[in-house]
């Protein structure tokens, strides 16, 4: 079963008046959720300033829906909580310890994957592509800092670039509760190979010289006897126009009933999440 979620009402109308204030739109301006991209006099939802401003100022608000729409569909518990304070005391440590060059993840990704980890509560992770570590600190998160949510077992993260590996282990050590987290210099397709399950939880966000996002694809089935049943699988950048050739193929298999009971694509920012339950 495949499933679209995209943020409601009240975060557009922030971002809608958001875009306004910066004179980015006519103050006559509505939202159309269906007009194409690049008007100024309607806002498309996949227009990237709309979506760029959503992201940082409807936040909180998509979070919150995200989890009564997961508790919805049957993927969480009715009875699960997402822990705000302890997300924003999380960021405040984060953003005031870490050291990134630059970044993809938005603020709504933040706390989605935040949220997401602190739901699934994973016992053995693994991350392929982590850069210095930006979003792996979301997407496992919610098993470090301070105020840990969870205990993990195992957390593997993989980069094939030396420089952001050990950049990435700099930024986590600089956070309590982080010895979980094992930072491997290694291409991601023979980690995954190599390296022994069950993973009940897997994070994608590489890219490939040959294939580009392609690779998606060929990881995940390298590592997909070794997920358990109800494990996760969260992929960084389906939303990208771009990559949509690259990634048809990977799409088209987490969203086949056969491989996967339901995949979910949070269209949330300009980048965009799907998350894979097996």
């Amino acid at each position: 079963m495949t499933l679209i979620y995209r943020c409601d009402q009240q975060a557009i109308e922030l971002a809608l008046e958001k875009l306004k204030r910066d004179r980015l739109v006519s103050d006559q301006a509505i939202f159309n959720f269906d007009a194409p991209e690049g008007l100024r006099s309607e806002v498309a939802y996949r227009d990237f300033d709309f979506l760029t401003r959503l992201c940082r100022v409807g936040d909180v608000e998509t979070a919150r829906s995200v989890l009564t729409w997961l508790k919805k569909e049957g993927i969480v518990p009715d009875d699960a909580v997402s822990d705000e304070g302890a997300f924003d005391a999380f960021r405040k440590e984060v953003r005031e310890k870490f050291t990134i060059p630059g970044t993809s993840i938005t603020p709504v990704m933040e706390r989605l994957l935040f949220m997401l980890s602190s739901l699934k509560k994973p016992k053995r992770a693994i991350g392929l592509g982590t850069y210095c570590g930006y979003a792996l600190v979301w997407a496992v998160g919610a098993s470090c800092g301070e105020d840990q949510l969870y205990q993990v077992g195992k957390v593997y993260a993989i980069d094939i670039d030396a420089d952001v590996t050990a950049k990435a282990r700099e930024n986590f050590n600089l956070l309590p509760n982080t010895e979980h987290v094992e930072f491997l210099t290694e291409d991601g397709l023979e980690a995954a190979e190599r390296l022994e399950g069950p993973f009940d939880y897997v994070y994608l966000d590489v890219d490939s010289p040959e294939l580009g996002k392609g690779i998606y694809l060929d990881l995940l089935k390298l590592l997909y006897d070794k997920l358990e049943v109800g494990g996760w699988v969260l992929a960084h950048d389906t939303c990208v126009p771009p990559f949509a050739d690259q990634l048809k193929d990977y799409l088209a298999f987490v969203r086949d009933d056969e491989n996967f009971r339901q995949s979910i694509s949070f269209d949330i920012d300009p980048f965009g999440l799907e998350l894979s339950v097996k």
